[in-house]
């Protein structure tokens, strides 16, 4: 059984953008924005990089912390400038579609916490789920498609069962059928594999 994470006092700032806490996060952009306009800079990035960057990540953030995915253990500092220069030198990889590596992680070096690391991580890992799951339902047909997301955003089933015109049987066996089939996808993707080592 897996013991359950203690959010460190800075998640108030992910709870914030959840929450839409204009003061907070104004803050948020007050103190952390020059950390990750500092790192793209100083990585052949321009301003609207950065720009870019913080929004995309701060979004990110958002989601993953309102879907209770991401629980913050460590220092939002350290956390969003770990997360800005992986993210930052994965776009540069892409770009260049070949490896860059920086000898020293410029404008990173000051950060000490251990628990950055493994908050990165759980929250990468759940970024790579969440692609590897959309992905494979976008190859389900689209009548399973479009039944699974009916009966995932309109509760209870058989009012999802209405909306479709089909009945409330029918639509119970069809979406067993179908998650059987995007389970199927999902595990006999290399990507699952990679995912869960």
């Amino acid at each position: 059984m897996q013991e359950k994470k203690t959010a460190h006092e800075d998640h108030k700032y992910l709870m914030a953008l959840v929450n839409n806490d204009h003061g907070l996060i104004r803050e948020i952009y007050a103190k952390y924005a020059d950390d990750v306009k500092y790192i793209v800079l100083k990585n052949s990035g321009n301003i609207h990089d950065a720009e870019d960057l913080f929004s995309e990540l701060l979004m990110e953030l958002c989601e993953q912390t309102a879907s209770g995915k991401l629980i913050l253990t460590c220092p939002f500092s350290a956390f969003i400038k770990m997360m800005a220069y992986r993210r930052w030198i994965n776009k540069i990889n892409k770009k260049a579609q070949s490896r860059v590596t920086l000898s020293d992680m410029v404008g990173y070096n000051d950060i000490e916490d251990t628990g950055v690391d493994e908050s990165v991580e759980i929250f990468e890992k759940e970024e790579r789920q969440q692609k590897l799951f959309l992905d494979k339902l976008n190859e389900l047909g689209d009548n399973c498609r479009k039944l699974l997301e009916t009966s995932w955003t309109v509760k209870p089933l058989q009012k999802a069962a209405e909306i479709l015109n089909v009945s409330y049987a029918y639509m119970r066996k069809r979406k067993s059928v179908c998650m059987k089939k995007l389970l199927d996808l999902i595990k006999s993707s290399p990507e699952f594999m990679d995912i869960r080592n």
